[in-house]
């Protein structure tokens, strides 16, 4: 095998290939980077120039390197409808009962209603890493992801969204703003 392929999988957190081919790679590395550096590197301290730990995974075809996030542990059942109130792009209350999405260039997060996308689809969807097609408050309809955690926190909204919601117009999800209340201000 002389060739490796990279598939990417956002947010990466890790390095993982099927054994054999995680050798090939960490020899390939390793080689480079003791050329370069002009002293010999250990395999143990590969993982340590990247800042991704490096996983051999059986079950992962062989000749191919997967840069991905680190396996979620199965999640309890939510008890509140609509998704886990922790995961604040889901279709809860505070959250107009719509899915926070993203689509294209990423630039704006769009309200879906809640009844559109299931929270079995959207986990599915976002375990298999694929869009959802659907239609947004503003009337637009794409094939939408779950964003991740600072586009949750820090993405614009969009307005005719939030216009149709009735919302203010903002950054992050309306569940993460923190909205002093007026009894609250000095």
């Amino acid at each position: 095998m002389s060739k490796l392929a990279v598939v990417t999988i956002h947010p990466v957190q890790q390095v993982a290939a099927e054994p054999q081919t995680l050798d090939l790679l960490t020899a390939r590395l390793r080689a480079q980077l003791s050329e370069r550096l002009e002293q010999p590197v250990a395999t143990n301290q590969m993982g340590d120039f990247f800042g991704w730990p490096l996983v051999a995974d059986p079950a992962l075809p062989p000749g191919i390197v997967y840069l991905r996030p680190f396996p979620q542990p199965p999640q309890p059942e939510p008890d509140q409808e609509g998704g886990d109130p922790a995961m604040t792009a889901h279709p809860i209350p505070e959250n107009g009962h719509c899915w926070w999405l993203v689509s294209g260039k990423e630039r704006r997060l769009h309200a879906i209603p809640g009844r559109q996308i299931t929270p079995e689809a959207m986990r599915d969807a976002t375990d298999e890493v694929r869009t959802i097609p659907a239609s947004a408050a503003c009337g637009i309809h794409r094939r939408w992801w779950m964003p991740g955690l600072f586009s949750r926190l820090g993405r614009r909204r969009c307005i005719p969204c939030c216009r149709a919601l009735d919302i203010p117009a903002g950054y992050g999800t309306p569940a993460n703003e923190n909205h002093p209340k007026e009894n609250d201000r000095p």
